[in-house]
């Protein structure tokens, strides 16, 4: 099934947000700002609309003080100085990616290029008025800010903190087309022209947003050369048309289509397509990667830096990429973790990092040899919480070992879902290796199993923390994997299988009389261990469920033992309400899914939530986190179709009572699947998937199902079951790369 065109537009054109008055406070929110928003996941901009004036303000995703936040650029207005001001409308359009304003006799249409970031907004008056054109760039303390004049170009810059190479500028530069410029003038971060809207004519306001190290790549030339490129309107037209074709494939990659006459469902299926906005507008596989608040910001300081915090925040954004069919997505978390690796080297060879975690604990390994006191634990790396790009970290690890191995998942995801075997043996393999050395050192064998001590929450210090088992084994399979499929290094597949089988199991506890899932198995206060005072937290953070997502070690077709410990702990947090915790909204509601939990339950909540959340700008907002807010849609495709131990199921957790339909979901295995259920036949309807990369296909049976071939040929299958679930069967074959499959 291809994505029908006509259909996602009727979707889309539901979901225009708009504003019939300026957003004062949104537009200066510290987090992603709350008005209409713009990006090509490298140039992003939100509006500073006002009564007559269009404006917006810029960010970039690689304009970053070296060891410090990511930066505001500054804004670019068109704003009427001879002419009413009266009135006020404007409309975010995702279909589109477009912001049109309105306001006095002034129309302006805006969008930002998908190459080559340009700006371009589009005017057009019902009167002869006078616009000023105006960009300024956002001073801060110590950041030098300019501004110049170059013919009939405009163009302002800041800079970083002085740091020598590491020194950075951005600029913006802005020239435009169908009226002349007038009064231009330019003074300390400001520059501004005016220019005549005629009645019924159309005038081109076109800025180039440029940033780069100010000795090697002057980023002021370079700005104004793209603008030299653009002379006529058939260049506008050039660009106005790869950008509606960028967006158009963007939306045509998959799509859900949900009955939205179920309120609850209406508000999340209006959540996806906005997340799902926010995805494509903050991600370029070319660019460096969002972080926690995207590519949109206000000022200079956006909370914790606005960096990758590795030990959730920053891949929980990245979470439904892949399952959505844009595992391209995924690609700039990837090279931000492994752009990390040298300097992760340099810090587990130095004695003075590892000095920053619990003091017995460090004195006992050196004690026994496992770490030198000159080279540290020389071989593998050491990741703090937060990193940043160029580099640059908060040097913070709050005993927490694992931020390289739970940073895996984003690489692990993109081979997965890609089946792309150069890219695992090339990049993911070798970062593995790093990872894995580090438990050469720091296992401790006690009682015939390998104990892991380390922090199951920032600052903390425990036996055996659930997070950092479920990172480490997530690493441990990957690279064994890897290393079979490529058939090299036996020995250290004989080392990794034997701490797979002896690691510590995931612990547990038991609450209102139901084992569950537990942040660890002891922690450490006052110089001893003692049992888990909150074992699973009060405040309901669903820490312990990473052993399901990223862990990927419990999921829908684990053994009934696993699945209902799963159950419980769900269930345990949706007694305590825990939907709410502010820390689990891209992930608890997915984990729910691959439960089997009961699906009202879920959608309830989830709906819950998004009342209180979703701003009119469809991003989701708790007055703390940002971007990965995004990563709750793989909780929707997850409900529509999974795969989980290489096993495709459909509809695995589904209203019954409404009808589903989707098209193009990506799975494991490199998969895509399209699918309609009916409410009223109580059945799934229609099924079909592609195989892009071929191989083993497997898939759960439904009832007197067979499986065709683009020739109708009934394909061969063996049916088995998954371990320890003799309740499920499902076809296993061999795909052909291309071929597509129809389940019926």
């Amino acid at each position: 099934m291809a994505v029908n065109p006509e259909r996602i537009k009727e979707i889309l054109s539901q979901y225009k947000s708009e504003w019939l008055k300026p957003d004062y406070e949104g537009a200066k929110c510290p987090r992603i700002p709350a008005t209409a928003l713009l990006g090509n996941g490298d140039v992003g901009a939100f509006s500073v609309s006002d009564y007559g004036k269009a404006a917006f303000s810029f960010s970039k995703s690689n304009f970053w003080e070296y060891k410090g936040p990511a930066l505001a650029i500054g804004t670019l207005s068109a704003e009427i100085v001879d002419g009413g001001k009266n009135g006020f409308y404007e409309c975010q359009d995702i279909l589109s990616a477009r912001v049109i304003t309105e306001t006095g006799a002034l129309h302006a249409e805006s969008f930002i290029a998908s190459e080559n970031n340009y700006f371009v907004m589009k005017l057009r008056s019902d009167a002869d008025i006078r616009i000023r054109l105006k960009i300024e760039a956002f001073r801060s303390e110590r950041r030098p800010c300019s501004s110049a004049l170059s013919g009939d170009k405009i163009s302002v810059a800041k800079q970083t903190v002085f740091h020598g190479s590491h020194t950075l500028a951005a600029v913006i530069s802005a020239d435009i087309l169908g009226s002349k410029a007038e009064n231009m003038f330019c003074c300390d971060g400001a520059a501004s022209m005016e220019l005549n809207l005629y009645e019924g004519s159309e005038v081109f306001i076109i800025a180039a947003v440029c940033c780069g190290r100010p000795a090697k790549a002057d980023p002021y030339n370079r700005a104004l050369f793209m603008l030299d490129k653009i002379k006529t309107f058939s260049n506008i037209d050039t660009i106005e048309n790869e950008h509606a074709l960028h967006w158009q494939e963007y939306w045509s990659e998959s799509c859900i289509d949900l009955d939205t006459s179920d309120e609850k469902i209406a508000l999340i299926q209006k959540y996806y397509y906005g997340a799902q906005y926010l995805l494509g507008s903050g991600i370029n596989e070319n660019a460096d990667a969002p972080g926690l608040y995207g590519i949109w910001h206000a000022d200079d300081n956006p909370p914790w830096n606005s960096d990758y915090h590795l030990n959730y925040n920053f891949i929980s954004a990245f979470y439904g990429c892949a399952s959505s069919n844009r595992p391209y997505q995924l690609k700039p978390a990837c090279v931000a973790v492994n752009d990390y690796v040298e300097r992760g080297v340099k810090n587990a060879a130095d004695i003075n990092e590892w000095r920053k975690f619990e003091p017995y604990f460090i004195d006992k390994l050196i004690a026994e040899g496992k770490i030198s006191e000159r080279e540290g634990i020389p071989g593998t790396v050491l990741y703090p919480v937060g990193i940043a790009p160029y580099g640059t970290s908060d040097m913070n690890y709050w005993n927490e070992t694992m931020n390289a191995a739970y940073s895996a998942f984003p690489i692990a995801e993109y081979c997965r879902s890609m089946s792309d075997e150069s890219f695992r043996r090339q990049i993911f393999y070798p970062y593995l290796k790093l990872v894995l050395a580090l438990l050469d050192s720091w296992l401790v064998e006690e009682n015939g199993q390998y104990t892991l001590y380390a922090g199951y929450n920032e600052g903390s210090w425990a036996k055996n923390p659930a997070v950092e088992l479920a990172a480490y084994k997530l690493c441990l399979r990957e690279a064994i994997f890897a290393a079979e499929e490529n058939g090299v290094d036996e020995d250290l597949i004989e080392k990794w299988e034997n701490y797979l089988r002896k690691l510590a199991p995931q612990p547990t506890t038991v609450i209102l009389g139901k084992k569950v899932l537990a942040l660890a198995e002891e922690e450490y206060e006052d110089g001893a261990f003692r049992p888990m005072e909150e074992a699973v937290p009060e405040d309901g953070n669903a820490i312990a469920l990473d052993c399901v997502l990223p862990g990927n070690i419990i999921g829908y077709f684990s053994p009934e033992e696993d699945i209902n410990l799963l159950k419980n702990t769900v269930e345990l947090f949706d007694i305590r309400s825990a939907w709410d915790c502010i820390n689990n909204f891209p992930r608890l509601f997915d984990c729910a899914v691959n439960a089997g939990y009961n699906i009202d339950s879920i959608i309830d909540a989830f709906a819950r939530v998004l009342s209180g959340s979703l701003r009119d700008n469809l991003t989701v907002d708790d007055e703390v986190h940002g971007f990965e807010k995004a990563g709750a849609v793989r909780a929707v495709n997850d409900m529509l179709v999974l795969s989980n131990k290489g096993i495709i199921k459909l509809f695995p957790n589904w209203k019954k009572d409404l009808d589903a339909s989707f098209e193009n979901l990506r799975t494991y295995g490199a998969f895509l699947v399209s699918a309609r259920y009916s409410a009223k036949e109580q059945k799934i309807v229609s099924a079909e998937m592609v195989s892009l990369s071929g191989g083993r296909a497997r898939v759960a049976v439904e009832e007197n199902m067979k499986i065709l071939d683009s020739s109708g040929n009934e394909v061969q299958v063996t049916v088995k079951s998954p371990r320890g679930r003799s309740d499920v069967e499902f076809y296993e074959f061999e795909s052909v790369a291309g071929e597509k499959y129809t389940l019926i």
